[in-house]
């Protein structure tokens, strides 16, 4: 009865092993055939159908949001298609910032490094209120395209979206 028990300890520890050594195990992806284009697996859906995917697909809808109930002329919409490039390219960097100093906070916390932490948390501080500043002038250059009419209906959203965020921050907290 004892070695029954034993055995199947045994072999439970071996399949766990085996298991863990699986999912660890690195592996290369194959190579394209000549002519074949490396692509997602056949049984996704391609992304010209239901548009680009992105990871963080609510910064996308955030900014629709903005706009809800503002009709723009077409002049307009070149005014802000302008504004919003200029901005992101001084955003993209800002992210990349925040992104890094997050995983920053991650690693040194997994090491139980607190020097490590707080450093990256001050950078994290930094990055985003670096953001924030970004951002607010964004706002102001956006409400200067704006007619009054569009203005007060843009600041609502952005007043909804802020209580948002602010609620979100709590929740987080």
């Amino acid at each position: 009865m004892r070695t029954r028990h034993l055995a199947s300890l045994s072999l439970a520890l071996t399949l766990g092993a085996a298991t863990v050594a699986a999912a660890q195990s690195t592996t290369t992806p194959a190579e394209p055939a000549p002519g074949q284009t490396v692509g997602a697996p056949a049984g996704a859906a391609a992304s010209t159908e239901t548009g680009p995917q992105t990871p963080h697909r609510h910064r996308r809808d955030d900014h629709s949001r903005l706009f809800r109930g503002v009709h723009l002329t077409a002049d307009e919409r070149g005014k802000l298609a302008t504004i919003r490039e200029q901005y992101r390219t001084q955003l993209k960097p800002l992210f990349h910032q925040i992104r890094t100093a997050r995983h920053a906070i991650r690693t040194a916390a997994a090491r139980a490094d607190t020097a490590a932490v707080s450093t990256a948390r001050a950078t994290l501080r930094d990055a985003r209120g670096k953001f924030r500043a970004v951002r607010s002038q964004w706002v102001s250059d956006v409400r200067g395209v704006l007619t009054p009419d569009q203005q007060a209906q843009f600041d609502k959203n952005v007043a909804r979206m802020q209580s948002r965020d602010g609620a979100r921050a709590n929740r987080k907290s």
